[in-house]
Formats: structure tokens, sequence, C-alpha cells
């Protein structure tokens, strides 16, 4: 959102959070969500993931990283694994309460 838009003023990003979670607390807005079609969800998380995607390599190419080195070789080839390889995601139990998470989870984790 933040590269579409092109608005990085923190107070901008403050008050979108504070108004996001406000949001996500009011039943109704859940309700209106929920009944998007999933391939409207789909092609909405589609562009997302994308562009996530696309800024992740531009920073890459803009800040000259240096593939040649095994370092950061392996660090780009761990996230790349654990963002496609974990493709079911992972699930654990604490306390009772079921944990799942995602495979762009993950690979942040491990990034």
């Amino acid at each position: 959102v933040l590269e579409l838009s092109r608005v990085h003023d923190p107070r901008v990003i403050r008050i979108a959070a504070v108004f996001a979670i406000i949001v996500s607390f009011i039943p109704k807005v859940s309700a209106l969500i929920s009944t998007m079609p999933s391939s409207i969800i789909g092609g909405v998380s589609f562009m997302l993931y994308g562009m996530i995607s696309a800024i992740g390599v531009r920073n890459v190419v803009e800040n000259k990283v240096d593939l040649t080195k095994s370092r950061n070789l392996i660090i780009a080839g761990v996230i790349f694994v654990c963002g496609l390889g974990f493709s079911n995601g992972l699930s654990f139990t604490i306390g009772g309460t079921t944990v799942t998470l995602t495979a762009l989870a993950i690979a942040a984790i491990a990034g």
C-alpha cells in the first residue's frame, strides 16, 4: 500500500493502523468482508504477494546485493525454499491453542 500510494508519513501509517484495528472489532465489517467471493480475495492476495515479491527484488537490485558471496546466496536460498516449500504452512499447538504459520510468514521469519 505504501508503494502504491507513495505516502510514507509515519503519522498517516499510525492513523491507518489504528483505524484497521478499530474496524477489525466491528462485526458488521467482518461480515461484509466475508461476503466477498473467494475469487476476489484470491485476486487481491495474488496482486499483494506479487507486489511484495517485486519490491523485495527491487530492493535487492537497488542495494546491489552481491549474490556471489556464499552468505548472501544462502540467506536468499533459505528464504525462497521456506516460501515455496511450506506450501501448506506449518501448524503447531501451544497450550491448547493451534497456531498456523503460512509459507509467507515462515519465509519472513527465516529472513
